[in-house]
């Protein structure tokens, strides 16, 4: 199917031929073979409403059963013992319906005596209206006709799975029009519906429905067989019911111990059957309750059915995005609930097909959206290859598969490498300790953290406009655009003086690759920085001292051992010499890497924090430090304590840098087979303190008060790593910077328990970002 609707968008088939067929459909789903193929479930919604609307026993109509106690009592007939007492008890009735079958084989004179008398009995026709013209000339019904207040039919029409769900008002025969017995015995005590049940009437001419005659029929909402107050025939004709209990009311007698007529379903939601004369009853219940369902015209029916499904069009054109799928999820709800709802003021319009058209219509329209974007991100995949070839992130070939994988693989792959450039740019800036811009086709576009808190108020996403503060970095992209080099000046900002720099990165005109050939929106970038001059000076100072002080110990070893080298003539000692150079060597680069860390530690701003779970930093922490404890056979235990809450605000990466040193310093210091805690606790109800508690050798009290001075380190010719003693500084730091504080207790052979504290977030701290 998708390769057949493939094949039409490619060869341009008007998508209007297919959605004209999908509203044909719906205008035929009311048609005997959509109503075959959907009956089952209109019936389900038909009987939960009747079952909700229809409640409550009848009042004016009661049942004399000839049940299996009677049978028992006066043996199987059709009006077993005395009819005579019968109908005198009956007297008070307002009418008698003698719903049992009338055989020709027995004497009826009794009954027509008695039925004279009473003056308000109803026959009814024991088969259908189409059998009836053959037995009315005969006996025993050429006699009994004559002494009845009234002959019935009780033709009933039956929906899908044999359900009964209506009755015929009026049978056409030979001898006349036969009403139906509801509308016959109502009209017997003086109550006439003939006008009412009209309004209702479904012309047979209208539908032909398997199951159904084909002549006029009325929906009618039938109450259940429990709501029948009824009484035994034994006890009737015995006396035992007073005969004040069938005063003014219509009495049905009839049988429920012989099944020659046959059970009806009332419902698909039970599995309970009535006999006939329950049925019977029902229907005239429902009449005199007025509980009768109108059906539409098939033409009115046709047109609702097809507004329904352009609805659903118009959706699917209207709308996009996550409002799409509500919208029709929600339209096709509506579908389903609209019929019951009808029901409720005694309308019937069966849903037929139309939610599965509905759903083909929405499906469509997905797989057209689906296609679309799936085109699309197949052409942004390709440009990504272009640029991935031009940088060297991604192999190409990683890209071209993705091109020949399914629509999600492309989608997936497309936005892993989205992400995973997006996290560079960021992760790259916002380290940055100076304000850095990007600008694209000359204007301000993304900015880092340290830039948002130098523009303040007057950042472009704040303003909307290029501000005075930021008029001088525009100036200097406009120049670079013009010259199509870099632009260097210094300019005064806040009376201070600073040094812009403003680097193109791309343009349209490139020919390196890295925007693609034929492309009509790519951008031109540039990159500015902003360095304050004196900071410049004297960072640059500061570095330049820190780096001679670092390497002149190792520098120094080095050279030495060259020297020895070199005064050496066998060359016995290479290998020993190599190693030594090595060990220097190692020893200068984790200098350099301790110094980065802490020179960042020492920049650290608030205005990039943001909030921040203390124990899922400790979880990651101990999680990256699990392998090197298991080295040592040191067994790691935590994040424990009983804290809800702990939340902080802060930078999550130096703040695990910092955790993650302070347990490897616990690791490297603890003796194999000994244990190491983390734990967190509240303190008061501002602060959170993060304790590592292990079972090492312990700190020197004198030791303790220089254990954060940078370059010191506890027992240093112990230790086989030969640490640079820049870690605790670093620790200290990250704390210092998060308003927080590190406190040490230890004693020699006790281990060593280190407290971080660090205060809780609150809702009003707050920091600065840009994008």
């Amino acid at each position: 199917m998708r390769k057949l609707l493939d094949t039409m968008r490619v060869r341009g088939a008007p998508k209007m031929l297919l959605i004209a067929l999908l509203v044909v459909l719906a205008l035929l789903a009311g048609r005997p073979a959509g109503r075959t193929v959907s009956g089952a479930l209109d019936r389900l919604l038909y009987d939960a409403v009747v079952r909700w609307y229809a409640r409550g026993a009848p009042t004016n109509i009661v049942l004399v059963n000839i049940d299996a106690r009677t049978v028992a009592a006066l043996g199987l007939s059709n009006l077993p013992g005395d009819p005579e007492r019968l109908l005198a008890q009956l007297g008070a009735a307002g009418s008698v319906v003698l719903d049992v079958p009338m055989l020709p084989a027995q004497d009826y004179t009794r009954l027509e005596s008695a039925m004279r008398r009473h003056g308000r009995v109803v026959l009814v026709l024991p088969s259908t209206s189409q059998e009836a013209p053959r037995m009315l000339p005969s006996a025993p019904w050429n006699t009994l006709r004559v002494n009845a207040a009234a002959i019935a039919q009780r033709d009933l029409v039956l929906g899908h799975f044999g359900t009964v769900s209506g009755f015929v008002p009026y049978a056409t025969m030979p001898d006349g029009v036969f009403a139906h017995v509801a509308l016959t015995a109502l009209r017997t005590v003086g109550i006439d519906r003939s006008a009412d049940v009209l309004k209702y009437v479904r012309p047979a001419a209208n539908r032909d429905a398997p199951g159904q005659f084909r002549t006029d029929y009325v929906l009618a909402m039938l109450h259940q067989q429990d709501d029948v107050t009824q009484y035994s025939y034994l006890d009737v004709i015995e006396g035992r019911v007073p005969q004040q209990a069938f005063a003014g009311k219509i009495v049905f007698v009839g049988h429920s111990a012989w099944l020659g007529e046959g059970r009806y379903p009332l419902s698909l939601l039970s599995r309970n059957v009535v006999p006939r004369a329950y049925l019977d009853l029902l229907f005239t219940d429902a009449v005199e309750r007025h509980h009768l369902v109108r059906e539409l015209p098939d033409s009115m029916e046709m047109l609702i059915y097809a507004v329904l499904a352009a609805g659903m069009i118009v959706i699917c054109l209207r709308f996009s995005g996550r409002a799409i799928h509500v919208i029709a999820l929600t339209w096709c709800i509506a579908l389903v609930v609209i019929p019951p709802l009808l029901l409720t003021l005694r309308i019937w319009l069966p849903v037929g097909l139309l939610p599965v058209i509905c759903l083909l219509i929405y499906g469509y329209f997905a797989w057209e959206r689906h296609s679309s974007m799936v085109a699309m991100m197949r052409t942004e995949i390709s440009s990504l290859r272009s640029i991935s070839e031009s940088i060297g992130t991604l192999p190409a070939s990683a890209l071209q598969a993705a091109e020949t994988a399914d629509g999600l693989g492309d989608v997936q792959t497309a936005m892993r490498q989205i992400r995973s450039w997006q996290k560079i740019y960021v992760d790259m800036i916002n380290q940055l300790p100076y304000p850095v811009f990007l600008a694209l086709e000359g204007k301000v576009a993304v900015w880092n953290a340290r830039a948002a808190e130098f523009l303040g108020d007057a950042s472009p996403a704040r303003t909307g406009a290029a501000h005075e503060r930021v008029a001088p970095i525009e100036d200097a992209i406009a120049e670079s655009l013009r010259t199509g080099g870099d632009v260097s000046r210094e300019i005064a900002w806040d009376g201070r003086a600073h040094l812009l720099l403003c680097e193109p990165l791309s343009s349209p005109a490139a020919t390196d690759g890295s925007v693609p050939a034929g492309r009509d929106d790519a951008q031109r970038s540039h990159l500015v920085c902003l360095i304050e001059a004196d900071n410049a000076v004297s960072y640059d100072t500061q570095v330049l001292r820190h780096i001679a002080h670092d390497l002149r110990s190792p520098l120094t070893s080095i050279l030495a051992l060259i020297e020895h080298r070199h005064e050496e003539q066998d060359g016995t000692g290479d290998q020993a010499f190599l190693r030594d150079l090595r060990r220097q060597a190692d020893y200068s680069l984790r200098i350099a890497n301790g110094f980065v860390q802490l020179s960042r530690a020492e920049r650290l701003s608030d205005s990039a924090f943001e909030p921040v779970m203390l124990e899922d930093l400790a979880v990651d922490a101990v999680g990256q430090t699990l392998v090197a404890a298991r080295k040592k056979s040191i067994s790691l235990h935590g994040p424990s304590g009983d804290v809800d809450d702990t939340l902080i605000r802060g930078d999550a990466h130096m703040l695990m840098r910092a955790l993650v040193n302070v347990i490897d310093n616990a690791i490297k210091y603890s003796p194999p087979r000994t244990a190491i805690d983390v734990r967190i606790e509240r303190i008061g109800d501002a602060e959170l303190a993060l304790h590592v508690v292990d079972q090492g050798i312990g700190i020197p009290a004198e030791a303790l008060q220089r254990l954060f001075e940078p370059f010191f380190q506890v027992e240093r010719g112990r230790r086989e790593d030969g640490g640079v003693g820049l870690g605790l500084p670093f620790v200290k730091a990250v704390v210092e910077r998060h308003r927080g504080t590190v406190e040490v207790s230890s004693a020699p052979g006790h281990g060593t328990d280190f407290v971080i504290r660090l205060p809780m977030y609150r809702q009003s701290d707050s920091g600065r970002t840009g994008t």
